[in-house]
C-alpha cells in the first residue's frame, strides 16, 4: 500500500490520485487532521473520499461513503439546496447553511444543521472536481455541562488574579459578585460588599454623574462607554475608577450588569499634571510671545533708526557679503561711486574698484575674515559706472554672526578724489615749480618772484605756464588757490 492509500485518500477508487500536483503532502495532512468533516466528490456529487471526521458527522463509515448510492449527504427537503447547487454551478462554489443528513440513506437517517463549504478544482487529469467542507453547528452550540462548568471555574481564576476588578450587579444596584481584585483597589474585602450599594461611598461632586449613567445603561441592554468617578476607599482617601460596563440583564445566565473596575487615580493624576504643565507652558509661551512682540517693536523701532541713519549719513556706507556682493549701499556711498541708487545690491564687489586696487583690497579683507586684524583704512580708487576712477578713503570692518563666524563686512567711504588727485598733481611738479607755487599762493607777482629766487623774470613766466597745466586748472589765480587747497602756504609757514 502507498502513502496515498495509508493517509486515506484514495479509498477504493484511483480517480483522485493524480489531484493535488506537487503540494499533495500538504492537502493531505490538512486532510487527515482536520477539524472539519472534509469530502472530495466528482462533478456529478459521487464521493471520491472522505475523511475520519466526515465520517463521524454524517454516522457513516468511508466504505458506505464511497460505495455507490452512499453519497447523498444532503437533505434533499432542505429549501436551500436547490439555491445552493445553483450557486455552485453558477460561481464553481458555495458557502452557507444546509441539512445534511447523518445515517445511511437505507436505514435509520437523521439530519443536522451544518456550515457547508462547496469549491470546485481540476485535478491533474483535468477532471472537474469538488471538495465539500462541512461543520455542524449544532453540536458547537449545544451546552457541556462539563464544558460550562470549566468555563466558570476558569473566569473565576482569571478574575481573582487579574488587575482590573469584576463586579455583577442585581437589577435593584445591589452587587451580586465581587472579585478579589476590588480589595486592592479599595480596601473592601468582596464579603463587605455583597449586597451593599455603592452610592455612599461616591464622592458628592460626582454622584449625579454616576446615577444618570447608571440610569442609561439599566435601560439599555448591551455595553456602554466607560466613566471616570472618584470613590472614597476603606482607609478614607479617594480614588478614581473606570467603569466598563455591560448590561447582560435580559441574558439568562447572567441576569445582570457586569461591569470591569479598573483604578485610574494615577493616570487621572498624570493627566491632571500634564493639564497644569501645559497651563504652566501656556501662560509661559504667553509671557514669552509677549516679550518676542515687544522685542520685535523696539527691534522695528530700532531698524527704522538705522535705516534712517544710514540713509542720512553723510559719509558713504555699504554691507558687503563675504563672498563678495553689496547687499546694501546708502545714497551717499552710491553718490560718491558714481553710481544710481539701489543698483549696487547684488553687484559684485571687484567689478566696482579699480583693477590694481582690487588685489590688495581682498587680501586685506581675507586678513579681517580670518581674524588677523579688526579692520583695515586704504586709499583706492573705485570705477563710476561711466568707467572713470574716483579715489576714496575706505574704512572696512567685519561684523560676525552669534557662533562667531563671519557675517558681513561695513564699507564707510570718504570722497578724497580732489585731494589725491592734487597730490598727485604736486608730486609732479618739479622743486623750482613748487617754489614758484608757493610764491603765487603768497600773492606774490611774477617779478616778485624772478627776483627772490634769482631767475629772470622769463624763466617765472614759463614756470607758471607749466604749474597750470600740471595742475588742471586755468589761470595762475586758480594755481594759487590750489596751492592754498593743499596746504602749501601753512607747511612753509611752519619751515620759516
Amino acid at each position: 500500500m502507498d502513502r496515498a492509500e495509508e493517509a486515506g485518500f484514495t479509498g477504493g477508487r484511483d480517480r483522485s490520485a493524480s489531484s493535488f500536483g506537487g503540494e499533495e503532502h500538504l492537502y493531505r495532512a490538512f486532510f487527515r487532521a482536520g477539524p472539519d468533516g472534509v469530502l472530495f466528490a466528482d462533478a456529478g456529487g459521487g464521493i471520491l473520499d472522505a475523511n475520519e471526521e466526515a465520517c463521524r458527522l454524517l454516522g457513516r463509515g468511508r466504505e458506505e461513503l464511497l460505495a455507490p448510492g452512499g453519497g447523498e449527504i444532503f437533505d434533499p427537503s432542505d429549501p436551500r439546496l436547490a439555491a445552493a447547487r445553483g450557486e455552485q454551478d453558477l460561481t464553481g462554489s458555495f458557502r452557507g447553511h444546509l441539512r445534511v443528513l447523518r445515517g445511511h440513506p437505507g436505514g435509520e437517517v437523521g439530519t443536522f444543521e451544518a456550515s457547508v463549504t462547496v469549491a470546485g478544482y481540476v485535478d491533474g487529469a483535468g477532471e472537474n472536481r469538488l471538495v465539500i467542507v462541512v461543520r455542524d453547528t449544532e453540536e458547537q452550540r449545544r451546552p457541556d455541562p462539563e464544558v460550562s462548568r470549566g468555563a466558570e471555574e476558569t473566569f473565576l481564576s482569571i478574575a481573582s488574579y487579574v488587575g482590573d476588578a469584576v463586579v455583577v450587579f442585581e437589577i435593584d444596584g445591589s452587587l451580586r459578585y465581587v472579585s478579589p481584585a476590588l480589595e486592592r483597589l479599595t480596601g473592601y474585602a468582596p464579603e463587605e460588599l455583597v449586597g451593599f450599594v455603592m452610592l455612599d461611598v461616591i464622592h458628592p461632586e460626582d454622584l449625579e454623574m454616576v446615577v444618570a449613567e447608571s440610569v442609561e445603561i439599566w435601560d439599555s441592554p448591551g455595553i456602554a462607554p466607560p466613566f471616570i468617578f472618584r470613590l472614597r476607599r476603606k482607609d478614607g482617601s479617594w480614588a478614581h475608577l473606570e467603569f466598563a460596563m455591560n448590561n447582560l440583564l435580559e441574558d439568562e445566565r447572567v441576569g445582570g450588569v457586569v461591569v470591569i473596575i479598573r483604578d485610574v487615580t494615577e493616570r487621572v493624576r498624570a493627566e491632571e499634571e500634564v493639564r497644569r504643565l501645559n497651563s504652566e507652558l501656556e501662560r509661559r509661551v504667553a509671557e514669552r510671545t509677549a516679550e518676542l512682540q515687544a522685542a520685535v517693536t523696539k527691534l522695528k523701532e530700532n531698524e527704522e533708526l538705522f535705516r534712517a541713519t544710514f540713509e542720512g549719513a553723510a559719509t558713504g556706507i555699504a554691507l558687503l557679503s563675504t563672498e563678495g556682493r553689496y547687499l546694501r549701499a546708502n545714497r551717499r556711498f552710491c553718490t560718491i561711486t558714481g553710481h544710481r541708487d539701489g543698483e549696487l545690491v547684488g553687484e559684485d564687489f571687484r567689478d566696482t574698484i579699480h583693477p590694481e586696487d582690487a588685489p590688495g583690497d581682498e587680501e586685506r579683507r581675507l586678513r579681517v575674515a580670518a581674524g588677523e586684524t579688526p579692520d583695515y583704512s586704504a586709499e583706492v580708487r573705485y570705477l563710476r559706472e561711466s568707467g572713470s576712477p574716483v579715489w576714496v578713503q575706505s574704512n572696512v570692518s567685519l561684523v560676525r554672526d552669534d557662533s562667531g563666524g563671519p557675517a558681513y563686512f561695513i564699507l564707510v567711504v570718504e570722497d578724497i578724489d580732489a585731494r589725491k588727485k592734487a597730490e598727485l598733481a604736486l608730486g609732479s611738479l618739479t622743486l623750482r615749480e613748487k617754489e614758484v607755487l608757493l610764491r603765487l599762493a603768497r600773492g606774490e607777482t611774477s617779478r616778485q618772484i624772478s627776483d627772490r629766487l634769482f631767475i629772470s623774470y622769463n624763466t617765472v613766466r614759463s614756470h607758471v605756464a607749466s604749474i597750470i597745466v600740471k595742475l588742471g586748472v586755468e589761470n595762475r589765480t586758480q594755481a594759487a588757490r590750489r596751492a592754498i587747497e593743499f596746504g602749501l602756504v601753512l607747511d612753509d609757514a611752519k619751515t620759516v
